[in-house]
């Protein structure tokens, strides 16, 4: 649902491809297709999700009331869920609410995109050959900490 791919090339860099050609006409939500998953694998995966309906929802470029009104809706979904998800891997209906909450976090960063988190986990995932969603983990404290701080009167710890 978005119109981004990210692709790791010979030299393990990771590459942005961009361009409307990508959106999809449709998006098939099958959690069977996720019950072999590995925890980690599933863990990487929400984590991911969940930065990208974060970011959206801080961001301030093209921020708007869909965007947050998604970003939210997928935090919603992939919070109570993502528990389960790695701890009760075979359960359909959790599986379920975290690929919509997947989604719907793509929707909103589509209509409001990722930032520093992303940008500065591509590289750190490439170099270390960590996880996508553990690289984007190690990078939001502090990149929604500099947010606040320069943000006068945030009363950010």
């Amino acid at each position: 649902v978005t119109e981004i791919s990210v692709i790791t090339t010979d030299d393990d860099q990771k590459m942005g491809v961009l361009g409307d050609q990508l959106f999809a006409d449709v998006a098939i939500l099958d959690p069977a297709l996720t019950l072999g998953l590995p925890r980690h694998v599933t863990a990487a995966t929400g984590v991911d999700a969940m930065v990208h309906a974060i970011e959206a929802y801080t961001n301030r470029h093209r921020k708007n009331p869909v965007s947050d009104a998604l970003a939210r809706e997928a935090l919603k979904l992939l919070s109570r869920n993502i528990v389960a998800a790695c701890e009760t891997p075979a359960d359909g209906a959790v599986r379920a609410n975290m690929l919509l909450g997947s989604m719907l976090a793509g929707q909103a960063f589509t209509n409001s995109p990722v930032g520093a988190v992303h940008g500065m986990a591509y590289p750190l995932g490439a170099l270390f050959h960590i996880p996508h969603g553990a690289s984007n983990a190690l990078m939001l404290e502090p990149v929604l900490r500099s947010r606040r701080a320069m943000t006068p009167g945030s009363g950010w710890p």
